[in-house]
């Protein structure tokens, strides 16, 4: 009495199980599930696997950043500790300066004046310089306003002064007794107002300096040097911030080890004093004396404390150097040997004032503030590369775990590989699918693609000091076996429908998918199986050829086709973005094809669905959301 309610519950069973098991297509990927007692055993423990991959590889990002952190760190040290010496440096020399013009003064040692300069120049009585001075001693302040001599500014040993006697006679022989006694004008009109010349070229002895000397009876003897501040070619960089000297911005020599060389005190174009008076005295153009006149007389001149720390520093000269023991390199490979001479024209002296004693006592509190910034900013760095070395010593232990990890996986899917594949399934289950994992790369390719993908650091980390590739590569991927290949996908596609499909009924297929859309009444209540049915009728009624395809023949022919053209698509765009000169638009295909080849273990047998899905809005939409 009971066999009709039996009956009724096992066809409601049937009929719930059917309703269960209806098609359901994911327009993403198509996959094909294994029942759930398969999931339960090997793809479980896979997933397991896979798990602690990804943990690892999790850790090996977190590892890679402190790595870079602690990099940068270290390097921004760097920094500051090398503008710290730049600054200690030019203390010193101010220390240095500042002490010996104390010491001069409390010990009313010999001063040289600019007094004394001048009567220094005053013994070339037949030099142009000589005779300039005379006329300015005579005449005084009305000098200046004569046509001969307005442009004129003076003659270079007057022009600038040096704090130190040993440097200032160093300037003096470097740059030699016809420098010392160059007349610099501003312009070239006050150049050719110095001398003048008749129709026939010949100098014309009774105007200019030569008129002049002969009215004193000091005729001028040979050649003399004119400077035109004008005509020179300045100084382009920056200033010391908040020098009131205006003292040249130069970069300071570095030895190739990135430090400064000992023993380096400065450049000479720097340790010209300007007077208030000639400071501010600009060209036309905005330039003053140091970034024209002084420093196209000693450039990137450089001084050091001995003979011996320049030596040094010879792979860092390039304009020359001056040693305090008399040392001097005039350029690059040109040394000047022998005994110093004893040049009769020096720069003067600039006067010491009262003040000297509290800035020496000020500039040497501050080098000794920054010596102990730099010990503190050495302790630091040190800390920093021992983390860093502990950092990079977890990273190489952990990449070695990573790779024996990868290896245990791919035996464990070697051994599974070789046992016999589970029945394929014909239909979707909607209550539960098992992940598939995509992998159209090789195994190197595929571990950059995951969450590192775009940290160009970690992945120079990975492959430092390994052949990450080979490793890799050398070895069969667990995740290229588990997840069905296209060529599996087809084959057995094949199976289920008989013949292969013809390039007519491709297209056609395609047409009626990009032809068919979701009615926008129903909304999501239209689901896939009627989305699908309609596909089916538009391409049995739009054929112009026998064809008997079912509705499942045509949903895996299409998601073939959609995943194999898409993939065909991310090769393509990966040979469009090495901007390859000479390659045509075929040329990048052929290599496309060449890639899908190499990389699915099958060549792309669907240009023709690609090369109308290409430009189709509704197709490209689709892969976007897909990819995203």
């Amino acid at each position: 009495m009971f066999q009709p309610n039996n009956q009724l519950a096992i066809q409601k069973a049937i009929s719930i199980k059917d309703s269960s098991t209806l098609m359901q297509v994911d327009q993403n990927e198509t996959s094909i599930v294994v029942r759930d007692e398969m999931q339960n055993g090997g793809f479980a423990h896979a997933e397991t696997i896979i798990y602690h991959s990804k943990k690892l590889q999790d850790d090996l990002q977190m590892l890679g950043t402190k790595i870079k952190e602690h990099e940068d760190s270290i390097k921004f040290l760097k920094t500051q500790k090398n503008k710290l010496d730049d600054s200690i440096l030019d203390l010193q020399v101010k220390c240095r300066s500042l002490s010996t013009a104390t010491i001069e003064h409390e010990n009313n040692s010999q001063l040289q004046t600019g007094e004394q300069t001048t009567a220094q120049i005053l013994q070339h009585e037949k030099s142009a310089a000589g005779i300039l001075c005379q006329l300015k001693t005579r005449l005084g302040t009305q000098a200046s306003h004569l046509p001969l001599t307005k442009d004129v500014l003076g003659i270079v040993a007057a022009l600038g002064k040096v704090d130190d006697d040993n440097l200032s006679r160093l300037f003096a022989e470097y740059l030699g007794v016809e420098s010392m006694l160059a007349i610099v004008c501003k312009t070239y009109e006050g150049v050719k107002a110095l001398e003048t010349y008749d129709k026939e070229g010949c100098i014309n002895t009774s105007s200019g300096l030569h008129g002049l000397g002969s009215s004193i009876g000091r005729a001028l003897d040979g050649r003399f040097l004119v400077i035109c501040l004008e005509n020179l070619i300045p100084y382009a960089g920056g200033f010391v911030a908040d020098d009131p000297q205006r003292r040249l911005d130069l970069i300071k020599p570095r030895l190739p080890n990135g430090e400064c060389p000992p023993g380096f005190l400065g450049f000479a174009v720097n340790m010209i004093n300007v007077d208030n008076a000639n400071l501010f005295c600009l060209t036309a153009s905005g330039h003053g004396l140091r970034e024209t006149l002084f420093y196209n007389l000693f450039s990137r001149l450089q001084i050091y404390r001995t003979r011996a720390e320049m030596v040094l520093a010879l792979p860092c000269i390039s304009d020359g150097a001056l040693s305090l023991d008399g040392g001097m390199i005039r350029s690059t490979g040109v040394f000047s040997l022998g005994n110093r001479e004893d040049v009769d024209v020096k720069f003067p002296k600039p006067l010491v004032t009262s003040t000297l004693c509290e800035n020496y006592i000020e500039a040497e509190s501050q080098v000794k503030e920054m010596k102990w910034k730099k010990e503190k900013m050495l302790e630091d760095m040190k800390r920093e590369e021992a983390l860093l070395h502990a950092a990079k010593f977890d990273f190489d232990k952990k990449k070695q775990e990573f790779l024996k990890s990868l290896a245990q996986s791919s035996s464990y899917a070697t051994q599974n590989c070789s046992a016999p594949k589970p029945p394929l399934c014909s239909s979707f289950s909607l209550t539960k699918e098992l992940p598939i994992i995509k992998t159209s790369m090789p195994s190197s390719r595929l571990l950059m693609d995951s969450q590192m993908e775009g940290d160009s650091y970690l992945t120079n980390l990975l492959h430092e000091g390994s052949q990450l590739d080979n490793e890799l590569m050398g070895s069969s991927n667990l995740m290229d076996q588990m997840s069905p290949s296209p060529v599996e996908i087809e084959s057995s596609a094949r199976r289920r429908r008989g013949s292969n499909f013809t390039i007519e009924e491709d297209n056609l297929l395609v047409s009626a998918w990009l032809n068919t859309n979701l009615d926008s009444m129903q909304g999501n209540e239209q689901n896939h199986t009627t989305y699908w049915r309609r596909i089916w009728e538009y391409f049995h009624e739009n054929k112009t050829f026998i064809s008997k395809r079912t509705q499942l023949s045509l949903l895996n022919r299409w998601s073939l086709i959609n995943k194999s053209s898409a993939k065909f698509c991310g090769y393509l765009a990966e040979i469009e973005a090495m901007h390859q000169s000479g390659v045509n638009e075929q040329d990048k295909i052929a290599k496309a094809k060449l890639m899908f080849h190499k990389f699915q273990k099958t060549s792309f047998q669907f240009q023709h669905c690609w090369n109308v899905l290409r430009c189709q809005p509704k197709w490209i939409n689709d892969k976007i959301r897909r990819d995203h």
